[in-house]
């Protein structure tokens, strides 16, 4: 993985659905079973090691019975923490787009 804010954000979100699943008493290997993913698949997810879809962070969080806004809030929120949005240097070589001024289509 990358050292994208984007990636970091993943590896964030993956290590709050490991801590939720533990939290609420389930096991990952449980959860994998339940929403019909590989162990090892969910376990890479929650661990970092592939970016995890929003379509698994959801399943994964119904599964367990959080919401998962909370989730994506909390490893946003640390992302945050980690990597203030100021500090960070813009990711595309484009220009910004200029101001149209007033008046001027």
């Amino acid at each position: 993985m990358d050292n994208s804010r984007g990636s970091r954000f993943s590896v964030l979100l993956g290590l709050e659905l490991k801590g939720a699943i533990v939290a609420r008493g389930f096991t990952a290997t449980g959860v994998a079973e339940q929403i019909g993913v590989e162990r090892a698949t969910l376990n890479r997810y929650l661990n970092g090691r592939r970016i995890i879809p929003s379509p698994v962070v959801v399943l994964v969080a119904e599964a367990i019975h959080e919401d998962p806004a909370l989730l994506v809030r909390r490893a946003w929120d640390r992302l945050n923490e980690e990597q203030p949005v100021g500090q960070q240097r813009p990711t595309s070589s484009r220009p910004a787009p200029e101001a149209t001024p007033e008046g001027h289509k």
